[in-house]
């Protein structure tokens, strides 16, 4: 991720660092940039079950349905990596549970 905080916010993300994230958010990191997977901080959140921080990055206009480059939005990630929490989340956001990869994946085959 680059740019202004890009590498700081995924590092923070990572770490599950609540408190980082939010002071960067504030600062006004820019969430919709990408790593070179094409994943979002959003997505990065879901895939490591960061609730407090999807819950942020939302707040603060991430986008639910940002996939990566293999398709996969943050649902794909919370549910292939079993963050029920996240996935709950997601699905009371409006987050697409048909919402296919580009093998056709969806949330539901890795529910």
């Amino acid at each position: 991720m680059g740019g202004e905080f890009g590498v700081l916010i995924n590092a923070a993300i990572n770490g599950n660092e609540v408190k980082i994230v939010e002071t960067l958010i504030k600062m006004g990191a820019n969430i919709a940039l990408r790593d070179p997977m094409g994943r979002s901080p959003l997505y990065t959140a879901a895939t490591n079950g960061c609730t407090k921080i999807l819950h942020m990055l939302m707040e603060a206009g991430g986008e639910l349905e940002a996939k990566n480059n293999n398709g996969w939005t943050p649902l794909n990630a919370a549910s292939n990596h079993g963050h029920l929490e996240v996935v709950k989340l997601l699905l009371e956001k409006g987050a697409d549970i048909t919402a296919a990869s580009k093998t056709g994946s969806t949330p539901l085959h890795k529910a």
